[in-house]
């Protein structure tokens, strides 16, 4: 029924669209025709007044990943939590503030995830990506809906689907890849130009695994053994729509949908692999947009969404009178936003954004209690203003936050009424020199979870929301200075973040049973730098390099007499970092990207038994491209991960894969 009802919901989106076009066919004569120039974005957006760094299409296309946890993991300030395996549940953290504090837009509009509160990346394939990019406070760009303004740090995902299609009528892209452990991944996208005001994208993605990787055991005899029930197999189908009524009106439509069923690799407790947990997923999600720039003053942006995630939890080797657990979770979210820019003078400009969203969650199975039905409404304004002058830009804003709860039979949390502020401030003290210097002040809270409030054996309806103050300090210098070295940018910030009640989520005895914790209060200091370059070395031979590089003290400072008091929070490293290159010669392309990590705790005393290792890895791809005169691009490549053949874990007795390879074909074309 659920399969049947989002078909049905992509065909009404698409006769729906017909039928605007044919509507609007009747009166193109008056419209000119539109010119499309496109043009890669820097990496670093110097004139930005939060930090900001991003990947484009073409560093997409070149580092070697499958989903975007891969990319985000070039980013300073991140660290990517992966539970094992290759189809393991992937969340990020963003300077130590947990995977919660973070928010994540995929084409312009939140994903949401009220029962966990973290988006698992790993569903997010990379084949498919357009730009990726984290800014640390909010999105320095105004036009967005208020969710993008109401957390630490947004993650911005934008996919090819969700651009506009240029004036070639047709257009196809596949590929497909495979490799160790039994992975196979095929994937198309094909995009149709209806007419000059209307197009549309589809694209579909298959992955599977048999996740059966060797790592040493933990005992002392040495041996090798493979990791068990790390299978995987996902299923992506997306639709989108874009539709310009005039150069001033743009709709687009888009429609998701994501399947999978993976096994969840349990940690290797007492030198045992053995897991047989399940997860079954079904994501489906339909959104609109409607952009509207036509006063010359005025933009607008209307926004909506309706969400259903399904989750299928079992273990079979639980101990109870059923001889299994089961538990089933239905997720729904209703979300409307509306949002206007006003630019009364040229160096001022308004912005209003307000979102309403209504989340129920249904829970069946074992262990429900009285708490299986919760239903979430919540009410979000940001208002903001913006100054630009020579040489000094000043951007802040104030969100207001409702959220009520409401649950049968049990006790409800208390309901949240927050205003919270936000300052930023640039000064380029030369208009010849592109160096400019920043600083911005947030505070900014999470609401807790479903989970965090209600649930058995983890539930807290006393939870007080985590509260965040954000301060940043830095300065980001951007030039061109020569024929050898085309380009560079670097970004450096020191930032320091004060974190009450906070709320801290880890797994238990296997990837879907949480624990929560209250540590109270920590301090998190640190520094990132960013470097980017672009040189051209021969005639033929271009080389880009990346530098990323943090440094992260995030101590417990709840009570001096805890023996806790000033220890590094778990699974947060104190330096962490990536270094990239991509080579460029003819048809020819090499890239490597090595990412790492010093040594950190799991919760618990800092002793060596909680200890977690140093790691690092090295990603290695080799391309070559041919581009033949009737606009088809062929690309066979090799990716090689973990090059170096070495086993680390992220989270304690989670085994990572070690060297594994991948072999692929792509091709493009354009009529």
């Amino acid at each position: 029924m659920f399969v049947r009802t989002n078909c049905f919901v992509v065909c009404f989106c698409i006769l729906l669209i017909g039928g605007m076009e044919r509507a609007y066919a009747q009166d193109s004569t008056r419209t000119l025709r539109r010119l499309t120039l496109t043009a890669y974005k820097s990496a670093w957006a110097g004139n930005r007044l939060f930090p900001s760094v991003s990947l484009n299409r073409e560093e997409i296309r070149q580092v070697s990943s499958t989903n975007a946890a891969d990319l985000v993991r070039l980013f300073p300030g991140i660290i990517v939590k992966d539970y094992g395996g290759i189809g393991g549940l992937k969340t990020i953290s963003v300077r130590s503030l947990g995977g919660q504090q973070s928010s994540v837009l995929y084409d312009g509009i939140a994903l949401s995830d009220m029962q966990g509160g973290q988006v698992d990346l790993g569903k997010i394939s990379s084949a498919g990506l357009q730009n990726v990019s984290l800014s640390h406070g909010q999105p320095s760009d105004m036009l967005y809906p208020a969710r993008a303004f109401a957390s630490a740090a947004t993650l911005i995902i934008q996919s090819l689907s969700g651009q506009e299609q240029d004036d070639r009528p047709f257009y196809l892209s596949a590929s497909i890849r495979g490799g160790s452990f039994g992975f196979i991944n095929p994937s198309f996208m094909v995009g149709h130009r209806i007419s000059r005001a209307v197009s549309q994208r589809f694209s579909a993605e298959y992955q599977q695994t048999d996740g059966r990787y060797p790592f040493v055991s933990y005992d002392l005899s040495g041996k090798t053994v493979r990791r068990q029930n790390s299978d995987a197999k996902n299923t992506r189908f997306e639709y989108d729509a874009s539709i310009r009524l005039a150069d001033s009106n743009l709709i687009r439509v888009k429609a998701y949908q994501y399947y999978s069923d993976r096994g969840l690799p349990g940690s290797v407790i007492f030198f045992n692999p053995a897991s047989r947990q399940r997860m079954t997923d079904r994501d489906f999600f339909v959104q609109a947009t409607w952009k509207n720039s036509r006063a010359q003053k005025v933009q607008t942006l209307i926004s909506g969404k309706y969400s259903h995630g399904y989750k299928r939890y079992t273990d079979p080797d639980f101990l109870n009178s059923r001889g299994m657990l089961e538990n089933r979770f239905r997720e729904q979210e209703w979300y409307g936003s509306a949002a206007a820019t006003w630019q009364p003078a040229s160096f001022m400009t308004w912005s209003l954004a307000t979102d309403i969203y209504h989340t129920k969650l249904r829970r069946s199975g074992e262990f429900i209690g009285d708490s299986s039905n919760p239903t979430r409404n919540s009410w979000l304004t940001n208002l903001g203003l913006l100054l630009r002058f020579r040489k000094v830009s000043l951007q802040s804003g104030l969100l207001a936050t409702q959220v009520s709860d409401r649950i049968s039979r049990v006790n409800t949390a208390e309901a949240i009424h927050r205003i919270t502020p936000t300052v930023a401030l640039q000064y380029q003290p030369s208009d010849s020199l592109p160096l400019r210097f920043r600083f911005f002040y947030k505070e900014i809270f999470r609401v807790p979870t479903f989970n965090d409030l209600y649930y058995t054996f983890v539930g807290n309806v006393n939870l007080r929301p985590e509260y965040v103050r954000q301060f940043n300090v830095g300065f980001s210098l951007e030039g061109k200075p020569g024929s050898v070295l085309k380009e560079y940018a670097i970004s450096v910030d020191a930032y320091f973040n004060r974190v009450r009640d906070k709320i801290m989520a880890v797994p238990r005895q296997n990837l879907f049973q949480w624990s929560m914790m209250n540590i109270g209060k920590a301090d998190i200091r640190g520094a990132d730098l960013s470097l980017m370059m672009r040189w051209k070395l021969i005639q033929k031979l271009t080389m880009a390099t990346r530098l990323a590089y943090s440094y992260q003290s995030a101590k417990d400072v709840t009570d001096p007499q805890n023996p806790s008091y000033k220890n590094q929070l778990p699974y947060s490293p104190e330096h962490t970092g990536s270094l990239s290159a991509i080579f460029q010669y003819g048809p020819m392309s090499l890239s490597a990207q090595s990412v790492f990590s010093s040594l950190r705790y799991r919760p618990g005393d800092p002793i060596p038994e909680n200890r977690l290792q140093a790691w690092s890895t090295l990603d290695i791809r080799l391309g070559w491209t041919k581009v033949t005169a009737a606009e088809r691009k062929h690309e066979i490549f090799i990716e090689l991960n973990n090059a170096l053949n070495r086993q680390y874990e992220i989270i304690r007795f989670y085994p990572m894969p070690r060297i594994q390879y991948r072999v692929g074909y792509s091709f493009n074309i354009h009529s």
